[in-house]
């Protein structure tokens, strides 16, 4: 039998009072608990950064721990905390993925939420966090539900109700149910695809980089910058390496449609950040590689 809005609304305040009152924490620093619950999570290592690990984890034991860590966290416990409660009081519930208009392409500035299926038959955008606005557009039955009043579909822009995010409207990215937000979000590389809006030659430029830093960093290697540069050394691609203000070391730069973007190569996947620093200095792949054998060379002698 279906669920009447009130039903729901009465679903949703119980949602919400588990998710802020968790009843148990698990001891130590957010960090450490997080590598504790994901230990032996299946693609997570001792190596693995934190956030591919808040990026893993489930809702069930985000719940267990009594902690959060992102929004795509929370977004997880909402729904894990749907699926446990009685079936006749369970919301239907799909999980969205936005982005700032600024970050697109490198898919670094996102929010995630649950979206409940009402009455109406329109999903609604629910904000589980407590930090939002009290000016915000409001559901005219029920006003002080935190829900979004954006139209939930692919491509629509969606005005956030968290109070550092209300100046911008982000784009939807995408909309998918909790065990698809799971399978696919879970992997941080599969994420940021998700997260992002590319054509098609940024997409196939992108690839073309990503099948060198999987290629770099198998059979347990961790990829450096001159054994990647040595291999796109014949390609061509729009890379440089740099040295910004205040940085320590190098780092690779690529430049997409006049935008600047910097990127590691210890991952399999790629991670663009926009480039917000002067350069100190810049690097062609070639006089990348010579400076580097210049240096060793110059070393060996020396010994």
């Amino acid at each position: 039998m279906e669920l009447t809005d009130e039903q729901r609304i009465k679903s949703i305040k119980s949602i919400l009072q588990k998710l802020h009152n968790p009843g148990h924490r698990d001891t130590g620093d957010k960090t450490e608990i997080l590598i504790n619950r994901t230990r032996d999570y299946p693609g997570i290592t001792n190596n693995s950064p934190t956030d591919e690990r808040f990026f893993a984890i489930s809702g069930k034991d985000v719940y267990a721990s009594g902690i959060q860590w992102s929004c795509g966290t929370v977004a997880k416990t909402f729904c894990y905390l749907n699926s446990i409660q009685p079936k006749d009081e369970q919301l239907e519930l799909k999980i969205l993925i936005s982005t700032h208009p600024d970050h697109l392409i490198d898919s670094m500035v996102n929010h995630t939420l649950p979206c409940v299926k009402m009455g109406d038959g329109k999903w609604h955008a629910i904000e589980p966090q407590r930090n939002i606005v009290e000016n915000r557009p409001r559901h005219p039955m029920y006003p002080d539900m935190p829900f979004i009043m954006d139209e939930i579909k692919v491509g629509n822009k969606i005005h956030h109700i968290m109070k550092h995010m209300v100046d911008v409207p982000f784009e939807i990215m995408a909309v998918m149910s909790w065990p698809e937000y799971e399978e696919k979000c879970s992997d941080l590389g599969n994420f940021l695809k998700i997260g992002s809006k590319r054509d098609k030659r940024t997409q196939m430029l992108l690839a073309a980089i990503e099948t060198v830093l999987q290629e770099l960093n198998s059979n347990q290697q961790i990829g450096n910058i001159y054994n990647f540069c040595t291999k796109i050394q014949d390609s061509k691609l729009p890379i440089r390496v740099i040295k910004a203000q205040n940085w320590e070391r190098e780092t690779l730069m690529l430049t997409i449609n006049g935008e600047k973007y910097t990127f590691g190569t210890r991952r399999k996947y790629l991670m663009l950040s926009k480039l917000m620093d002067e350069i100190e200095q810049e690097y062609t792949i070639d006089e990348f590689i010579k400076m580097v054998e210049t240096t060793v060379k110059k070393h060996s002698h020396e010994r």
